[in-house]
């Protein structure tokens, strides 16, 4: 299994969709090789070919800036995520995984509750994710991009197939301390990143940066 960080730059990136990436690169590798985009640690593209230099990436936008890093891997490889192994870096999405054994055959599905923010405790009141119970083995999901730094509470709650929400089983709690960039924009009250005004007939977009 082989996988490297060296011997590729990134010579240009940009948005070519709402939730499309597109990076160039150059490497001084001609053939045999595909190369991975990843964001923080979670796998986004890859090349469609060993002789393609860019590869398509599906990124939620966020105000929160997106390290992107590309590494080079065998054929064999292509698809394998290696976001696990690569360098920790600041970086606002995250995943929750766990595992089950033995739950009843009537479990129909997981929610996830969340905090609102970070350093909060978890709102019960609504779910802001439901996973599909489908036997034991592992689960994973990955969650809405963290607008800050700090730590985030999460409860994973089974439920069985009981009318109308299904009966709570044992909830399993998870707190990720989350390394977050500061936004590449300073935020207004409002939650802009821009103000928009018109001067003499041209549309004038202005922005600060965090302090």
């Amino acid at each position: 299994m082989s996988w490297f960080l060296g011997g590729q730059t990134i010579v240009g990136a940009g948005w070519v969709g709402p939730r499309a990436v597109v990076v160039d690169f150059v490497s001084e590798y001609t053939s045999g090789w595909h190369w991975q985009l990843y964001a923080g640690r979670t796998l986004i593209g890859v090349t469609l070919s060993s002789a393609s230099r860019q590869v398509v990436g599906q990124l939620i936008v966020d105000a929160v800036p997106a390290p992107l890093t590309l590494i080079r891997v065998d054929a064999a490889n292509r698809t394998t995520d290696f976001g696990a192994l690569l360098p920790a870096v600041p970086w606002n999405r995250y995943r929750l995984n766990w595992s089950v054994e033995s739950y009843p055959g009537d479990t129909a599905h997981f929610d996830i509750l969340a905090s609102p923010a970070a350093g909060e405790a978890v709102d019960e009141t609504e779910p802001v994710a439901r996973v599909p119970f489908r036997g034991d083995g592992d689960y994973s999901h990955s969650l809405n991009p963290f607008p800050t730094a700090g730590d985030w509470d999460f409860r994973i709650v089974p439920r069985d197939n009981a009318l109308p929400l299904g009966n709570a089983g044992t909830p399993t709690d998870i707190t990720i301390t989350a390394e977050t960039p500061p936004p590449d924009l300073a935020i207004d009250s409002d939650g802009n990143r821009f103000t928009l005004t018109v001067d003499d007939g041209e549309l004038v977009a202005a922005f600060s940066y965090p302090e």
